[in-house]
């Protein structure tokens, strides 16, 4: 419900469940917001504002509500009463008055906060629209707010905010929300020499800039909070192929910006007026980590927006929270295929308002087995036929089963593939050590004398990672798959924040997960496939900073690896170690044969990928 985290914060009295009227102190804040959200509300239950100001909490639950932005009103009220933030004119109500008078409706009803004042654009002000602002939800009209004479994202806070900014969206939280910008040796122009590929038919112009995605005034806000000055490859690519309504397959290293390149236009979509109640995008990830960071990363987008409502559900937390939230309204849903299945199965969600369908790390899905239930969710419920909906699948590998996936639901698709897919970049320093399996951990412990800041090792079992995470306690914490959900958010939190500077995993941390400034990743053992190797280390160097990445290796371990690892190393300019011989060096097409996957290899993308004569037997749109 709307109202209730409000009410329970500010009206309950005396320890008693029931709750007493507004106060004027309640009043002042609901006039501060906008009002328009209430609107609907109103007219769906034939109420005035005073006869709803004067409601008590028994009588809300009577109320039909259609709407769902959740307000975060304590932030709010804080700048209220510190004089932080006047009232905006246009909601009848004078900020000098008395909280009293400050509940009295506007003179000419509820009304919407009008435009901000500031006429045309400035002399030298990019085109209309160019800026991304959209005064009273019009995209294109640019009518002040940006500062002119700045660069894109440096925004003047003592302009007047567009009224697409809404306070009901507000996390009061800012600062850990956005967190501080990642800044281990950005390289963004390095990563923006990256080779792209295209594939498809009346492929769009990319996008050189975010001034040209006519983003949403919130959203490019956002941008600039959390210091981006440039799209990434796959946005400049992928972005506008969305925005024009096509179907999108995207191949990208580890770290390149596709939860952006996907969220971005399902945000400007939302904030255009498309969909309510019901999700309008709903996005599948293979883990309830990537889960939780896609849905933190849309969190932080959306902040700010008019009532834009993100909710994640998974497994290994409280269904029944989980489906509290998605009865007060959804606008993109972000789940776990399994978690999804059982919510559907109970009526908890519905997917009739659908209009994004995006796989995360689709390869991974399928891998772990989730063909089925993605194909159930497909055609069995209530998705929208394939005609109505727009389908975006994301990853940084491509095999032969997302080949037939995509073949069965995509039709005129844009294929991108940014850099060698599968492969690893070269803003990661890749060093191997040759060490026997009963000298690693004296190993490590030298290894981590030299590092002082994030640390992230791999091992190859549940035991080992609880091993290790007791012989270094008082710096590290652990996540594996015998870790209940509490314990794996508190571990990722107390990392991220540096309370623990040493974190110890199995694969199941080797996906999706975008931790800043990880200075070291070390594979204390080395997974079993190039595939899983090539994510492990993508977890450093990630949207175009450079990292690094120490692997422990020994012949009776990990000789079936050396050959394709010695390739790899090759393909990227890196030192190959002497215990390598480079003689053998595995090429990347001989890596995806013995691996039996079909990636891209060069431009006409052999073996894999491509409709009409060579979608079967090889040749994207070469045959």
């Amino acid at each position: 419900f709307f109202f209730d985290p409000f009410f329970k914060l500010y009206c309950k009295r005396n320890g008693r469940r029931e709750m007493a009227p507004i106060d004027a102190q309640i009043q002042e804040v609901l006039a501060r917001c906008q009002l328009q959200h209430l609107e609907p509300i109103f007219a769906e239950n034939e109420i005035d504002f005073e006869s709803f100001m004067s409601m008590q909490a028994a009588d809300f639950n009577d109320l039909k509500i259609n709407l769902g932005p959740r307000a975060k009103l304590t932030r709010i009220q804080q700048r209220l009463v510190s004089g932080e933030e006047p009232m905006p004119t246009g909601t009848g109500v004078d900020a000098t008055a008395a909280p009293q008078a400050a509940a009295a409706p506007a003179a000419a009803g509820l009304g919407n906060i009008p435009p901000p004042p500031g006429g045309p654009p400035p002399a030298g002000a990019p085109p209309a629209g160019a800026g991304g602002y959209y005064p009273g939800g019009n995209a294109g009209a640019m009518d002040g707010g940006w500062n002119a004479t700045s660069s894109y994202g440096q925004y003047d806070d003592q302009q007047t905010q567009d009224p697409g900014y809404s306070e009901f969206n507000l996390d009061p939280n800012v600062d850990e929300l956005f967190g501080k910008h990642i800044n281990t040796g950005i390289d963004f122009d390095k990563y923006g020499e990256l080779p792209v590929e295209t594939f498809g038919e009346n492929i769009p112009a990319e996008f050189t800039s975010f001034e040209e995605m006519g983003l949403p005034f919130w959203l490019a806000k956002n941008i600039s909070r959390i210091g981006w000055v440039k799209p990434t490859p796959i946005q400049r690519r992928a972005i506008p192929c969305v925005l024009a309504k096509r179907h999108v397959m995207g191949c990208a290293q580890t770290g390149s910006g596709k939860t952006a390149a996907f969220l971005f236009p399902i945000l400007v979509h939302l904030a255009n007026g498309g969909g309510r109640l019901n999700a309008s995008g709903l996005l599948l990830a293979p883990t309830r980590e990537l889960v939780q960071q896609i849905f933190e990363e849309a969190k932080k987008f959306a902040h700010g927006s008019p009532g834009i409502l993100v909710e994640a559900i998974f497994g290994g937390s409280r269904t029944a929270d989980q489906a509290r939230r998605l009865r007060r309204g959804v606008d993109i849903l972000i789940a776990t295929p399994g978690r999804l299945m059982d919510f559907l199965g109970r009526g908890a969600t519905f997917l009739r308002d659908i209009r994004f369908f995006v796989l995360d790390e689709a390869d991974r899905m399928l891998d772990m087995g989730f063909g089925p239930e993605i194909r159930k969710i497909m055609t069995t419920f209530d998705m929208p036929p394939a005609n109505h909906i727009q389908m975006l699948m994301f990853s940084a590998t491509l095999g032969p089963q997302v080949v037939e996936l995509a073949k069965e639901f995509l039709e005129e698709e844009i294929f991108l593939a940014i850099g060698k897919v599968g492969g690893t970049t070269e803003s990661i320093t890749q060093n191997f050590m040759y060490v026997e399996s009963r000298d690693k951990f004296a190993k490590l412990q030298e290894v981590m004398q030299d590092h002082q800041g994030r640390v992230l090792v791999f091992c190859a079992t549940k035991r080992m990672c609880d091993e290790l995470q007791r012989d270094f306690a008082q710096i590290s914490v652990a996540i594996h798959g015998d870790k209940v959900q509490y314990q794996r958010e508190r571990a990722l939190k107390d990392f991220r924040s540096g309370r623990s500077r040493m974190l110890i995993a199995t694969d199941v941390a080797s996906r999706g997960l975008d931790i800043p400034d990880i200075e070291v990743v070390i594979n204390f053992d080395l997974p079993s496939t190039v595939d899983d190797y090539v994510h492990r280390i993508g977890r450093t160097g990630r949207a175009g900073n450079r990292g690094e990445a120490l692997s422990f290796y020994n012949d009776r371990e990990n000789w079936q690896l050396r050959n394709a690892l010695c390739g790899l190393l090759v393909e990227n300019k890196q030192e190959v170690p002497p215990f390598f011989d480079k003689s053998n060096a595995m090429s990347a097409d001989q890596r995806k044969k013995e691996a039996g996957a079909s990636r891209l290899a060069r431009p006409g993308f052999q073996g894999g990928y491509g409709k009409g004569k060579g979608y079967k037997g090889g040749g994207y749109g070469g045959g």
